[in-house]
């Protein structure tokens, strides 16, 4: 079907585009992953190659993740109260109720709707 080499040069373009839409892709969840711009990042991985991905690794997270300590129920993100600057507020919710003067239901400290503060 083809002479001399030419099976052999085909086989490793498509080696090539395989390994090149790889590094795309590897760029791109590296950088997602890390809080930048996942598009940008894979073209750069498409024009640079292994060299985006090796300055994806050297690069510093842009992601901000709160710091949890505690275990469920203590402290943490499953449960119990956060105490500290990335504490979370909640609001306290209630059973609901219609409001006496709006006629809407509710189920907050107050009635969003007309400002019916419950006893």
């Amino acid at each position: 079907m083809f002479g001399g080499g030419e099976g052999f040069v085909i086989l490793i373009g498509i080696v090539a585009v395989i390994f090149q839409i790889i590094l795309i892709a590897i760029c791109a969840n590296l950088a997602d992953s890390q809080g930048r711009n996942s598009l940008l990042w894979g073209l750069m991985g498409l024009t640079l190659g292994s060299i985006a991905v090796l300055a994806l690794l050297c690069l510093e997270d842009r992601v901000v993740r709160r710091k949890t300590t505690g275990t469920a129920g203590q402290g943490s993100i499953f449960g119990g109260e956060n105490k500290g600057p990335t504490a979370i507020p909640t609001v306290k919710q209630y059973d609901s109720m219609r409001c006496p003067e709006c006629g809407e239901s509710f189920t907050t400290a107050m009635c969003p709707y007309c400002g019916y503060k419950r006893k």
